[in-house]
């Protein structure tokens, strides 16, 4: 029986959460699995692979691929079992119909769009991604037609990317003064998001709108519009030498959003360091990519190869 697209979703969120995927044998080629010396591998749309357990031997529906998982796995796979489609927005404060009629439109557009080519994102990992959501005009490039993947995000840029990302309703509230952004670009989006519960000003009662976001403010914000998964696990020897300041939660919640990882050790991924824009841009399309409807999108988008 072919898995429907929903399903693998599923499949591809679970691999991406390191939830451990279980599969037949006889299924291997329809969740994307492929062997590479020696290995198993499952790929998703954002070019991310992931190493899987030996599929030679036949798997029970309810049988997990590693005991230290079980419990989390089964979780899980409640929970799909219980949705017909997996949601990871707050639902309080993203409107989710809303930001797929979003993602729909923008996928549309993408399709007719013709990619911008940044020349100083030339051989990067992600660069698909940020191609990807530039033609679906999530981001665009700088005024001299790179993309300049490590510049830092202002606060009124961040609050616009996230805006539009989520498909946040963006209004003109007089209940918000916006004191030093008044005036400013991204004024609106400021006290949009202040007014959702997602963006707050400094102590000092000002926005700052052109300082720079660091990678804990970006880890704060999105939390108050993803409802990340519990069980995300992250290598107690690893966390201790690479997690440096970092508190175990946002240790977590930063690993899913790929800000931190083994191969991005050192203080550029450090909470207090301003988030790049290349970093705060995956981060947005793996959020986006947890909605099994979004993800469809998307996928179709890269097995178009466009």
């Amino acid at each position: 029986m072919r898995w429907s697209k929903s399903k693998l979703a599923a499949v591809a969120v679970a691999a991406a959460l390191s939830i451990p995927v279980v599969v037949t044998a006889s299924e291997q080629e329809q969740v994307g699995v492929f062997e590479e010396d020696g290995k198993q591998y499952i790929k998703l749309p954002d070019g991310s692979l992931f190493e899987l357990p030996d599929f030679d031997r036949e798997v029970s529906p309810n049988e997990s691929l590693s005991d230290s998982y079980s419990e989390e796995y089964q979780e899980y796979q409640q929970y799909q079992e219980e949705s017909e489609e997996y949601v990871a927005f707050k639902s309080e404060v993203v409107d989710v119909e809303r930001l797929r009629a979003d993602v729909e439109h923008r996928a549309a557009q993408a399709k007719e769009a013709k990619p911008e080519e940044f020349e100083d994102l030339a051989g990067h990992y992600a660069v698909g991604i940020v191609s990807l959501m530039n033609q679906m005009g999530y981001v665009d490039g700088k005024s001299d037609g790179g993309f300049h993947p490590y510049d830092s995000v202002t606060r009124g840029e961040f609050a616009a990317l996230l805006s539009r990302a989520f498909a946040l309703e963006v209004v003109d509230s007089d209940d918000y003064s916006a004191y030093d952004a008044e005036g400013h670009w991204a004024e609106h989006y400021l006290t949009s998001l202040e007014e959702l519960g997602v963006l707050e000003r400094y102590e000092d009662g000002y926005w700052h709108p052109d300082f720079e976001v660091t990678n804990q403010e970006a880890v704060d914000a999105i939390s108050e519009l993803v409802d990340f998964p519990k069980n995300r696990y992250v290598d107690p020897e690893w966390a201790s030498e690479y997690g440096g300041s970092w508190d175990p939660e946002s240790l977590q919640k930063a690993a899913t959003l790929g800000l931190v990882s083994e191969s991005k050790p050192g203080s550029q991924y450090s909470p207090e360091h301003p988030v790049s824009r290349v970093d705060l841009v995956v981060a947005l399309f793996r959020c986006l990519s947890f909605d099994s409807v979004a993800y469809e999108y998307f996928e179709e988008f890269f097995d178009q190869g466009s």
